[in-house]
């Protein structure tokens, strides 16, 4: 999740505060930025929307402008 980091860091959160928004623990949101874990659709569009990103960007770390 290469944009998940930038993208929560961008917004002033800290992962313990995204993590209790999604409802998962700080340990969880960690493995999420690193790759060690992946979000379930669900949880990845909540964090989209939250962070005011795509959920193309928190997955690849880029927009795609191509429509």
């Amino acid at each position: 999740m290469l944009g998940l980091k930038f993208a929560r860091m961008r917004k002033g959160m800290t992962q313990q505060e995204l993590a209790d928004i999604i409802g998962v623990n700080k340990l969880m949101i960690s493995r999420y930025e690193v790759g060690t874990a992946k979000p379930s659709i669900e949880k990845l569009i909540k964090m989209a929307e939250i962070l005011n990103v795509t959920v193309d960007y928190i997955v690849k770390g880029e927009v795609n402008n191509e429509n």
